[in-house]
């Protein structure tokens, strides 16, 4: 697993008391918290549960999610829930799954509290199917001079396809960082002896996007009886590793069946970073605070481009063109997400100086996902042609975060962010090979009560 993060060791853990050989259906308006275990689980059409507590949803079968899973506040915590699905053998996801924001700090009275954390998502399975894109929750933002929260994380392990358009990918969005609180003016500062709360707070970084390879090989193409269509290919999912299934052929009349193209990887999208929050006007003695750092963009990892499949043979018993090699799919494009603007700088005054302008964020990282390989060309009567390589995705680093602007008073503006770093184009595909032309076995028959060089008969059989 090529995983930037890792969302691991939720705490509160609570058994369900599902018994390890049921399984799980959700009813309206649950609300779940802690580890459910079963041989499978289900929340149906229509159903709604919801999380007050860190999730984790595993099961020795699949996962079917109809109606939808939102998080809600955590008590005890300015953290939003956390939530996983775990699952031995599929995931199907055509509802919401939502986890928690992260609380924002109280901007009036909450002084240096820093906003609350998004709460990450965790996908691991073998293939995840589902009608729509996942998104990250959003960090809470800081109260005054306090620390934007950091965007949630999305990890998902797995083969996504999607559950309707299997051309299209699954995009996947880290959440945004929150912006950082606001810095008292001068006077107030001096009020509750925190001189240090008339700077702006640093804006939070956005979240990160990881998208790992799962392991989708398909089989080979079997030799057509009288040619035929080919089985469905796999879907490549967004961001993700994965092989369309090669082509097979069926008992039904026309042409050998062609390989079935590698779905594109899909593109990976880091959050972005919170705004720095602006310094507070100078006081009567105190002077004009900074601007506050803007947060960094969150690193996007998309995935490799699925492979073409094979096309099927075409020899025997009827010979004719062997199929296609299937077309490698692109690879996934990825971005990084926006550094975050710095605050501006407090004002000055006759006896207190300004205060300077907050540098922007840094871009997040960006590293694209590589083109899939074509697939070989059947054998038949003539050789087919290999698929074409897929091409390597685009990398977009995230853009830098603009600099704060000094208060007035002589001081200095902030610095602009640099641009997201790593910036890694993905490689381009193989072309597949060309397929083979029939060849001609002969099986010489022999009688058993003759001598053994003296052939009865001999059988011509195109082979490939």
């Amino acid at each position: 697993m090529r995983s930037l993060i890792a969302l691991a060791g939720l705490a509160g853990m609570v058994h369900s008391g599902v018994g390890e050989s049921d399984v799980f259906v959700a009813t309206g308006g649950q609300v779940l918290r802690g580890e459910v275990v079963a041989n499978r689980i289900v929340v149906p059409e229509g159903v709604e549960v919801f999380a007050d507590g860190d999730l984790v949803l595993r099961s020795r079968g699949d996962i079917r999610i109809r109606g939808s899973i939102h998080a809600l506040e955590q008590q005890g915590s300015r953290d939003g829930v956390s939530i996983s699905l775990i699952a031995a053998r599929d995931v199907t996801l055509l509802g919401d799954l939502v986890a928690g924001h992260g609380a924002n700090a109280d901007p009036d009275v909450e002084v240096g509290v820093a906003g609350g954390d998004g709460g990450g998502l965790l996908i691991a399975a073998r293939t995840v199917r589902t009608d729509r894109d996942v998104h990250g929750a959003r960090g809470g933002n800081g109260g005054p001079a306090g620390a934007g929260g950091r965007g949630g994380a999305v990890v998902i392990d797995a083969v996504v396809r999607h559950a309707s358009d299997p051309t299209r990918a699954v995009d996947v969005f880290g959440g945004r960082g929150g912006d950082g609180g606001r810095g008292l003016d001068g006077d107030e500062a001096e009020a509750l002896g925190a001189t240090w709360a008339a700077h702006g707070g640093p804006g939070g970084p956005g979240g990160n996007v990881s998208l790992s390879s799962g392991d989708d090989t398909g089989l080979d193409g079997t030799d057509g009886t009288n040619g035929g269509t080919g089985v469905d290919g796999s879907a490549g999912g967004h961001g993700q590793d994965a092989n369309a299934r090669n082509g097979s052929g069926a008992p039904s009349s026309g042409a050998c069946a062609p390989g079935i193209p590698g779905v594109p990887g899909g593109s990976a999208f880091g959050g972005d970073g919170g705004d720095g929050g602006n310094g507070g006007n100078n006081g009567t003695f105190t002077a004009g605070g900074n601007g506050g750092k803007g947060g960094d963009g969150g690193q996007a990892e998309a995935g490799d481009g699925g492979d073409g499949g094979n096309g099927g043979n075409c020899c025997f018993p009827t010979e004719g063109f062997g199929g296609v090699g299937g077309n490698g799919g692109s690879g996934g494009n990825a971005s990084g997400g926006n550094g975050g603007r710095g605050g501006n700088g407090g004002s000055g005054g006759v006896f207190a100086g300004c205060g300077n302008g907050g540098n922007g964020g840094d871009g997040g990282g960006a590293i694209a996902g590589d083109g899939g390989n074509g697939g070989k060309g059947g054998a038949g009567s003539g050789a087919a042609l290999g698929g074409f390589a897929g091409g390597g995705g685009t990398a977009t680093p995230g853009a830098a975060g603009s600099a704060g602007q000094a208060g007035g008073g002589g001081c200095n503006n902030g610095s602009t962010g640099s641009a997201g770093s790593p910036d890694s184009e993905g490689g381009v595909g193989f072309t597949g090979l060309s397929g083979g032309v029939c060849q001609i076995v002969i099986i010489r028959v022999w009688y058993i009560s003759l001598a053994p060089s003296f052939p009865i008969g001999i059988i011509v059989k195109p082979g490939c």
